[in-house]
């Protein structure tokens, strides 16, 4: 991994070259940060926590058509697959969550199995810029996870603030090819001390939530525990975590119809709603509020884990900052780690 400098003074230069050829999306200050389309350095809020959307937006869309039918044409013309909307994208600044939460989804969407050609031509062609967290949120969480301040999972080319430069880790072929043409002088000892003792003090000052592990390996002998019915209390079920959260991807897949023509819809869904294992003779298995947010949680850190080989969450608190009853995510699982090490 080669490690170089680079002055904030050429920032600049480096994103309009990468504007030439890609569209370049980065986290722009609103009411709260937001990732958009940019077209100079000067547009893009360097100094934010999170952005309010995750960025899996832009590779899982909220909404999209999967494909378009119409019976008045002829046969072999009836159903065709819609056009992915995929072009060259640089994603500049996002933080290291972020970054993380997007391997996660290409473990669903790209597996071996399955793959998602919808998302597959939108990842593929997006090259991911990180910048490192030199503070935390007080809702942040990402080293009980498995992530940190400086995690490089997901990344092309990694950032840290070093003051008047960015120290830059060029972690994949991607991002060496982001840097093409430009001679950058290498990273020094003393700089690569600074950076990684800062992310190691931003990481320490963070909450930890011990014990994570036991919830896969003890969740059958506490799926019927009564700790679910004080866990969803306070939980209305309005679904703002599942839509908020970057690695969640549940979807509903609707079809539209409009006299012989239309097409097939997938939407966002979530498993907080009634209505997501609601079958079609109006059984539905998952019937208690409880019992859905015992599905959302044991699914993010037990049933994840076991088929993919992850935690399903990057500790970005997205969730704890949008829940309108004030539910803490990291409330919840310290109750249930209590009540799985008791069954040890």
């Amino acid at each position: 991994m080669r490690r170089v400098i680079l002055a904030k003074g050429e920032l600049g230069d480096l994103v309009r070259r990468w504007a030439v050829e890609r569209l370049v999306v980065a986290p722009v200050r609103r009411a709260a940060a937001e990732f958009e389309a940019v077209a100079s350095v000067t547009d893009v809020c360097l100094d934010y926590r999170n952005t309010r959307l995750p960025a899996k937006r832009l590779f899982f869309r909220p909404s999209e058509a999967l494909l378009r039918f119409d019976f008045k044409a002829a046969p072999e013309q009836r159903v065709s697959q819609a056009p992915t909307d995929a072009r060259l994208i640089v994603l500049f600044a996002v933080r290291p969550c972020e970054a993380r939460s997007l391997t996660l989804l290409d473990r669903v969407f790209l597996g071996k199995e399955y793959r998602d050609p919808y998302y597959a031509s939108r990842r593929e062609a997006t090259a991911i810029v990180v910048l490192g967290c030199s503070s935390l949120a007080p809702t942040c969480f990402c080293t009980s996870v498995g992530g940190g301040p400086a995690d490089r999972s997901g990344a092309d080319l990694f950032l840290w603030d070093d003051g008047a430069a960015f120290a830059v880790d060029v972690v994949t072929e991607r991002g060496e090819a982001l840097l093409a043409g430009l001679v950058l002088p290498d990273a020094d000892a003393e700089t690569l001390e600074r950076m990684d003792r800062a992310s190691a003090e931003v990481a320490a000052a963070m909450a930890v939530i011990a014990g994570l592990d036991q919830i896969g390996p003890e969740a059958v002998g506490a799926f019927d525990d009564p700790c679910w019915q004080t866990i969803c209390e306070r939980c209305l079920a309005c679904a703002a975590c599942s839509f908020l959260c970057p690695t969640c991807h549940c979807f509903d897949i609707q079809d539209e119809v409009f006299g012989e023509t239309g097409r097939r819809v997938r939407n966002y869904d979530a498993c907080t709603s009634p209505f997501f294992t609601l079958h079609a003779s109006g059984h539905n298995p998952r019937p208690d509020k409880s019992q859905r947010l015992r599905q959302r949680l044991l699914h993010k850190f037990a049933y994840f884990p076991e088929n993919f080989g992850a935690l399903a969450c990057v500790g970005c608190g997205r969730c704890i900052r949008a829940c309108p009853a004030g539910n803490d995510i990291r409330q919840w699982l310290r109750s249930l780690i209590g009540v799985c090490a008791q069954r040890t």
